[in-house]
């Protein structure tokens, strides 16, 4: 009872052959142990590729801002620094063409915020 390439052209499954033949646990079986591995390699695919899908989380945080003017316009160049108070560390940054300013990455702690500009008074 051999497979024949005529009984699987004229039956367009192989459920249908296996019937006939008297296989039809065996192909069942078959295909249960297919969807197993199939689910294997699915969980460990997810699972290496995973990590490169997610982006890393920050333990802190960031400070974000803008500095603008008396008469409310966006100063740009401004000199922004950021001093944690629990140690010497300090990061500077300069506003853009907006006023706009970001020091992202900062671990968890106190600060302390220095703007200062050329002509202007320092503001603490």
């Amino acid at each position: 009872m051999g497979c024949v390439a005529g009984d699987l052209k004229r039956n367009s499954t192989l459920v249908n052959w296996a019937r006939r033949n008297g296989t039809r646990g065996k192909v069942f079986l078959q295909r249960r142990k297919d969807i197993r591995v199939l689910a294997v390699l699915l969980s460990l695919w997810i699972s290496f590729a995973s990590p490169l899908l997610v982006k890393a989380q920050v333990a802190g945080g960031s400070i974000t801002g803008t500095v603008r003017g008396e008469s409310g316009a966006a100063m740009p160049g401004v000199q922004v620094s950021i001093a944690d108070v629990g140690s010497i560390a300090t990061r500077t940054v300069t506003t853009d063409s907006d006023g706009f300013y970001n020091v992202p990455a900062l671990p968890p702690g106190g600060y302390e915020m220095t703007v200062s500009a050329p002509g202007f008074v320092t503001q603490l």
